[in-house]
Parts: structure tokens; sequence; C-alpha cells
């Protein structure tokens, strides 16, 4: 039996701002908590974040660089160091960029794979009126990876004869991508929802669905797009966004097995078509349980709107009410990311205040696993954070190892830039607790075979669910142990890939989550 080092759940657990109420600016980012960068001169806007092993900040977004056409912008993917500096030693002092002389080139999502390489995706404009998917994936000192692409380390793929946009991208264990977007003809013609899977070089692996993808449009004039995605550890995708018809808006969902095809266990014939909220900008997965955040349509804007549902696309009745949560502080409400703590509380990110082009603030939210407000976060459960004097928006959330909560989007400041805050937190607290009841044990460490071993001094009474995540929040493998007694098994993907995870376990009331090594 070999017990996980201390030093390891030091790392993960000890919030050095314990005495701050979670929710606070955390003051030793930036000295108020509270970062901007403007490596443009137009519209520099983060869409992404997330974090390496090492802390450092990895971001993907759009800022006007060398673009000189219009209004058009260059793809862009950062690094800052932990306390919100640029990482000189990332690509061009922190900043890599990528135009095109079509138009502007956009970063929607970004990711870090085990190996350190750093992939994004969006939306290339090979001409004013045709974009397509772009797949970018960097060394990590932010060169490109001539191993992908072309070897330029670019993927360009073209999917219909318009405007194609890759919103949202995920890392298989074996090395294979999803993406997910839309497709449209020119014209701004009706759109289809796209999930896409590539081969580890970039290329589009034609096993999937029909040549490389799916799409899916529920009918011939309605306009459908997925803005969000998530793999679930038996390999279903889940992906999310909107389908509009007769001028409105309504939420979108669809599941996916492994070949492509449309899950027809989930939901109707594997797609899911609702009004309570409008649009779905991003999703969580915790367990068995699926949440989309977004915004409903209200008299007078839009309220901020969270709906739970589970795995087989069932609205989940005790979240919220009937499922859903929804809050209006201003006329303009809306949340546009969301992560789940280690303990199962739920964040969630936006924008809060008046019209599309009148002042705006960030709007951070924290929701028990009930879907109510909690009051330890903030004081109320939500802060607003103004950050200039006009329109702030909230596009994207991570949460660090240390627990801390980063935000990330753009603020008008003369012109766009873009925004970078951290949060206090107090995921320490309850962890720990359990540790000292149970005196969980966990081996073989680092992880060798297909099984992990969980033993505690005390038996477990309730049943027991586990779950293996990177250390930039994507789940990879759960389980739920019903009379596990003292020891139970965790089932180790058989091709998992070298680095560190957080194991999560979750009994009853109780949390309690460690780093291991493989």
């Amino acid at each position: 039996m070999k017990k996980i080092l201390t030093s390891l759940c030091v790392f993960l657990c000890i919030n050095t701002n314990l005495n701050a109420q979670a929710g606070s600016l955390d003051t030793t980012f930036n000295t108020d908590g509270i970062a901007t960068l403007n490596p443009g001169t137009l519209h520099d806007v983060v869409y992404a974040v997330t974090t390496q092993p090492d802390q450092k900040i990895v971001f993907a977004g759009v800022a006007r660089i060398t673009s000189t056409t219009g209004f058009t912008s260059d793809l862009v993917i950062g690094r800052l160091k932990t306390n919100g500096s640029r990482d000189s030693g990332f690509a061009n002092n922190g900043i890599f960029n990528l135009a095109s002389t079509g138009g502007s080139v956009f970063g929607y999502d970004v990711l870090v794979q085990p190996d350190g390489k750093i992939v994004a995706c969006g939306g290339y404009s090979v001409t004013a009126s045709n974009t397509d998917f772009i797949v970018v994936r960097l060394n990590n000192d932010g060169t490109p990876d001539n191993t992908f692409g072309g070897g330029d380390g670019i993927e360009i793929i073209p999917v219909g004869a318009g405007e194609d946009y890759a919103y949202d991208i995920a890392l298989l264990p074996n090395g294979k991508f999803i993406l997910a977007g839309n497709s449209s003809v020119p014209n701004f013609s009706y759109g289809s929802g796209i999930v896409m899977r590539l081969l580890p070089d970039g290329s589009i692996d034609n096993t999937f669905g029909t040549a490389g993808y799916t799409a899916v449009q529920t009918t011939s004039t309605a306009d459908e797009t997925f803005r969000c995605m998530e793999v679930m550890p038996s390999g279903k995708i889940i992906a999310a966004g909107s389908s509009y018809t007769n001028n409105n808006d309504n939420v979108l969902m669809a599941a996916f097995d492994t070949n492509g095809d449309l899950d027809t266990t989930f939901a109707i014939n594997g797609v899911y078509i609702g009004s309570t909220i409008n649009i779905a900008f991003d999703l969580a997965i915790n367990g068995n349980e699926i949440y989309l955040a977004g915004r409903i349509s209200s008299t007078s804007g839009y309220d901020l709107g969270i709906i739970g549902f589970d795995t087989t696309g069932v609205v989940l009745s005790t979240f919220g009410s009937n499922g859903t949560v929804s809050a209006n502080y201003n006329p303009i409400d809306a949340a546009l990311g969301i992560t789940i703590q280690p303990d199962g509380k739920i964040v969630c990110v936006g924008t809060s205040g008046l019209g599309t082009f009148n002042n705006r603030d960030f709007l951070v939210t924290r929701y028990l696993p009930t879907g109510s407000l909690d009051p330890t976060f903030a004081g109320t459960g939500y802060a607003i954070i103004p950050i200039g004097a006009s329109f702030d928006e909230a596009n994207a959330v991570a949460l660090q190892a240390d627990g801390k909560i980063l935000v990330a989007g753009f603020a008008a400041l003369g012109t766009n830039d873009m925004v970078f805050v951290r949060l206090t937190n107090d995921l320490a607290v309850g962890l720990n607790n359990m540790e000292a009841v149970n005196d969980l044990n966990v081996y073989p460490v680092p992880v060798s075979g297909s099984t992990l071993f969980i033993t505690s001094a005390i038996p477990f009474k309730e049943a027991v669910v586990c779950d293996l995540y990177t250390l930039t929040g994507q789940l990879v493998s759960g389980t739920t142990v019903q009379d596990a007694g003292n020891t139970f098994e965790f089932p180790v993907p058989s091709q998992l890939p070298a680095g560190t995870y957080l194991l999560r376990i979750r009994t009853g009331n109780n949390s309690f989550s460690r780093l291991i090594m493989k």
C-alpha cells in the first residue's frame, strides 16, 4: 500500500487566502486581483482560459495585431505568469497571433495537452464570406508544432461553403480531438450544428460520422449552432448551443456515440430542444449530471439561466425550480462560462448591466448543488465586478489547482482590452475534514496498470462517486460504487497519457480530492 505524498495534497488543497471571503479579489494577482492586456489596437478579447500544471495561465481569443483590413482581428494564443504578467518565454513576449488576408481569424477555445502542447480552435476567414474551422497546436514555448497540420502547426478545415466556426475542442485519451461548432451556406442562410473528430496530427478522422463529422439540423428552416461540448468518460459526446427558428432561440443539446452517430437513448432520438433557456454558451458535466449555462429572454432583456439534466437528457427536477435556475440583477444578465468545483458547487461567469453598448460588469455567481445561491460566496452568492466605465464581459472561467477562481474576458477601456480577474476561494474547507475522518489511501501511485485501489479506515456507508480529472478540468473517467466497504476499485483508462490528475471522491455530504501522477 502506498499513500499519496502529503506535499501533493497540500498543493491542491491549501488556499493562501483562506482568511479572505470566497469571491474576493485576490490581491496576490497583479496587486488588485485584476490584470489587463492589450496586445492589439482594437477589440482584444479573451474567449477561453485554462492553466498549465505549473499554474501559468493559457488563453485564446482575438486581437487586431497585424490585421489591417476593416475591423478584422487575429487569432491570439497567450500565456501569463501566475501573477498576471506576460510570460516572455512564450511565443513573442507571451503572445502568438495568426492573421488572414481574407479577413479575421478567431480563437474560441484552448486546451493544454498532458505533454504540455497547447491547442486552440476557432475560425479562419478565407474570404469575407467564407470562414473555415481552424485548429492550431503550439509547443510549450509557443512555437508552432511541426508535427501538426501541414507541418506549420495549423489545420484549416472547410465544412460548408460559407461560415464555419469551431467553438469548442476536447482531447480524447487516444490523442484524437473532438470539435463542436456550426456550418452555414453563404449569405447567412440556415446552418447546422457540427461535431467533428480529428486525428492526433489534426487531419480529419474519416471513421467518425460521415466523412469525419456529423451535422445536426432539426428542421429545414432551423439555424443551429453548437457553442459548447464535453466528452464523458464513456466516450459519449454532449454538445449544446441554440436552435433559431421563426425569430426565436431555443436551447439545443445533442448526444453522440463514439462513432459520431446520434445517441438515440438520449432525450428524443438524441436531441433536446427547449425554451426554458434560449442559448447555452457553455456546459459542465458533474458525474451523471449535465449543466447548461446561458441566458433567458425577458421583457427587459435577458436573465442568467442554468438548466440541469441527467445523462439521458432528462431535466433534473431537483435542481433549482423544475430543473432551472435564473437570476435578474440588471436588465441584461447572462452566464457565458461554467465550471464545477470539486465540492460540487457550480461557478458561473458572465455579464450584468444595461443594454448592448451601455455599462455592464463582470458577473460571477456560485450555486450549491441544489441550485440555490451559495451565501458563503461574496456574502450573497454572486459578485458584480466593474472593470471599466462601459462594456465588461466575462467569457470564461477556470479553477486553479489551489482552488482560486480565474475569470477572463474583456472590457471597453478606450478600445476593448483583455481582462483577467482572480478571486479567492474556500475549497480547502471540508476537504481536509474527510481526510482526517476516513484516512483515505490510494495506490499504486504513480499509477500503473488498469486499477486504482482506494481504502478507508472507516467503512463507506453510502454510495461513493469517484471521478478523475485533468488539471484543466476535463473529466477523464468516473464511477459510482455501492456498498464499497473499506476498499473499492477505480478503473483507469487504458490509454491514459502520462501526467498529473485530480482524483475526486464524494460520499454523502463529504468531498475529498487528491492529486495523482502517472
